[in-house]
């Protein structure tokens, strides 16, 4: 039977253990600076429990097949394998990982819908925070130029206009998420 905890704290709990910083697995996910500390310094919060949970899961053996009464609920080989895709993992070594094969890896990705839905939210999730984590970024970067636009030096001017001219299309391009 897989882990049951609200969907943000799995996710969370998730990217922790495969490696994510907090302010990382935040961003991720788009939670407030901070969230997921509050959760683990909270010892009776679900995340600390969850974390204890996947982190025992992942240094015991599991058994060799995800045999699940409930095909709509990940096992949890599945939910640890999800971070370790994100991160850019070869099937193989999210299989060696988690203590499966590169194939039932791939099963998962190829022929589990409801994990590859899964896999596709996180993913999604995962993208969203990175654009937003960009357009955060340019944002800063357009208000730094527009400062230099009332520098008493000219030419500090032109350059700061010319660079706001010259990036002005990607910047539309990050804000409406045509790319990442």
């Amino acid at each position: 039977m897989g882990i049951k905890a609200d969907t943000e704290v799995t996710r969370a709990a998730a990217l922790v253990l495969g490696n994510f910083s907090y302010a990382d697995a935040e961003a991720t996910l788009g939670l407030e600076e901070g969230t997921i500390m509050a959760w683990a310094l909270d010892n009776r919060s679900p995340f600390n429990s969850l974390l204890g949970q996947m982190k025992f899961l992942a240094n015991r053996p599991l058994p060799s097949e995800d045999i699940d009464d409930d095909p709509e609920e990940l096992s949890d080989a599945q939910l640890l394998a999800i971070p370790l895709i994100i991160q850019g993992k070869t099937d193989a070594e999210v299989g060696e990982a988690i203590g499966r094969t590169r194939e039932t890896v791939n099963r998962w990705r190829n022929h589990d819908d409801y994990f590859a839905i899964a896999l596709d939210d996180a993913r999604d999730s995962f993208i969203e925070s990175q654009r937003v984590a960009v357009s955060a970024s340019a944002q800063k970067a357009v208000s730094a130029l527009e400062e230099l636009l009332d520098c008493e030096d000219e030419k500090v001017r032109l350059q700061a206009a010319s660079l706001l001219l010259k990036t002005a299309p990607a910047l539309k391009n990050i804000e409406s998420g045509t790319i990442v």
